[in-house]
């Protein structure tokens, strides 16, 4: 779903995008690459794959995964979009050991689980994070420029 001409929604619960147990989804269209913000569950990750490659061809070119913080609607989808893209993941130095180590219960899984938040079956799987960042920090990803807060 086309947002602006550089600004796409291309998974949400809300607008039925991708899985229910997805966060929104953002691709930053930036010259040559793509900076997605957020990985979702992992649930909806074909549809998630199928939206990008609607919006911007088949050939998806270079990219960079950013995953705002470690929530489950956020975080498990990067391991297995990292993998299908081939893009890295940037996280915040607070959420990257948690990534790296597939830490469910650290996540906030384990618990949502418990209370019936999330499927059984869903795990965040262990993702290797390329680049690690603190608030404040000036960020430059696919030629777009963050300051994280």
């Amino acid at each position: 779903m086309r947002i602006t001409p550089w600004l796409y929604l291309v998974g949400s619960r809300q607008f039925g995008l991708s899985s229910p147990y997805d966060c929104h989804i953002y691709a930053l269209r930036a010259g040559e690459g793509t900076l997605l913000v957020d990985a979702g569950s992992g649930l909806g990750q074909e549809q998630v794959l199928a939206n990008l490659r609607e919006e911007f061809g088949g050939d998806l070119g270079r990219g960079t995964i950013l995953i705002t913080h470690k929530h489950p609607d956020h975080s498990c989808g990067a391991a297995g979009l990292s993998r299908e893209l081939g893009w890295p993941v940037v996280a915040s130095a607070h959420t990257a050991p948690v990534l790296e180590a597939g830490d469910n219960q650290a996540c906030g899984l384990t618990d949502a689980q418990a209370q019936g938040g999330y499927p059984p079956e869903l795990r965040l799987a262990a993702c290797p994070v390329a680049r690690t960042f603190d608030d404040g920090d000036a960020l430059v990803l696919e030629g777009i420029a963050l300051r994280p807060v």
